[in-house]
This record gives C-alpha cells, sequence and structure tokens, in this order.
C-alpha cells in the first residue's frame, strides 16, 4: 500500500520506546492471564506489596500508570476476589487505605515469577555495558 503525502507516521527514538512498553504490556497481560490476573491488577497488586501496611490511595495513584477511575475499579476488583481490603482512613471519612490478604500470597508470587522471568528475558538480549548504557540514557531523558 503506497503512503500518501501526509505527515508520516511516528518514528524515532521515543516512539520506539512507547512501543517496546505496548508489546511488553500486550505480552504481560496474556501471561498473567493464567494466573488470574490481568496487568492493571498486577500493577496494583505490586504496589500495594511493596509496603508492609496498609497505604492510603494517594501512594497507589502516585506509582500507578493508570487513571484514578482505572485503579478504583481495579481495586474494587481486587476487593472482590478477596485479595485486598479497604480500611477507613483515620484522618478522613471520605479516604480508604487498601491492605493485601494473606490469600493473594501466592497468585503474586507466581505472578511475580512470570513478570521477572518475561522482563529478564527482555533484557538478556543486552550485554551488561548495553544495560547500563540504557539505565544511563533513561535516566537522562526522566530528567529532561
Amino acid at each position: 500500500m503506497k503512503q500518501n503525502s501526509a505527515p508520516r507516521l511516528p518514528s524515532g527514538e521515543l516512539y520506539l520506546m512507547t512501543d517496546i512498553v505496548r508489546e511488553r504490556e500486550r505480552a504481560l497481560n496474556e501471561k498473567l492471564a493464567s494466573s488470574g490476573l490481568s496487568l492493571p491488577e498486577w500493577r496494583i497488586l505490586r504496589i500495594i506489596h511493596s509496603y508492609s501496611e496498609a497505604i492510603p490511595m494517594s501512594i497507589v495513584i502516585e506509582h500507578s500508570q493508570s487513571d484514578r477511575s482505572t485503579i478504583g475499579r481495579t481495586v474494587e476488583k481486587l476487593v472482590n476476589k478477596g485479595w485486598v481490603e479497604k480500611l477507613p482512613a483515620p484522618n478522613d471519612k471520605r479516604a480508604f487505605l487498601i491492605r493485601r490478604l494473606d490469600a493473594v500470597a501466592e497468585i503474586y508470587r507466581k505472578a511475580y515469577d512470570v513478570v521477572t522471568k518475561h522482563d529478564t528475558g527482555m533484557l538478556g538480549k543486552l550485554s551488561a555495558d548495553e544495560r547500563a548504557l540504557l539505565t544511563e540514557c533513561l535516566i537522562k531523558l526522566s530528567e529532561a
């Protein structure tokens, strides 16, 4: 198919980064489904598991890649599955804290292994020097 003279399709380094992330998300969504998880559920569980105590939604929102409404719906799904619980926030009657439940421990461990294996496979295509350079470049871009 011949491309017309309109502006070209997106390309370049930033588009390539987006494409890599999109492909990773597609692959992880497929792989996590075997654990009964969606990618948004995994992301929230990963954040919650980084803390030993119940955390406010603001922390989840701060570290999440999703918008507030998606986060809210996803937390409700996790509550309905019995994997997390919502607790009243001590200083704000409108807010709540979220805490992981023991019922999700094995599911989380398996999902963590799936994600780690996938990411290790992706990054394994790079030498140690290439990985160090990639990290250096990404840090530089994140500070731009």
